[in-house]
């Protein structure tokens, strides 16, 4: 959960892993094991950066 917090806060992959002292891989790992367990994206790409979906649904 703290990584996908940190990707929210920072608005990008990149600059979470650089806050949290972890690879880029290791974020964009997290960030695809949260889709596989909630079935939904919670983040889109904008520009060179992502945001969060504005309703992202759980099933």
């Amino acid at each position: 959960m703290t990584t996908f917090v940190t990707v929210y806060e920072c608005g990008s992959v990149t600059a979470a892993a650089q806050e949290l002292s972890i690879t880029q891989s290791t974020v964009s790992h997290g960030l695809n094991r949260l889709r596989e367990i909630t079935g939904n994206a919670m983040f889109v790409p904008v520009g060179r950066g992502i945001t969060p979906q504005r309703e992202p649904m759980f099933w």
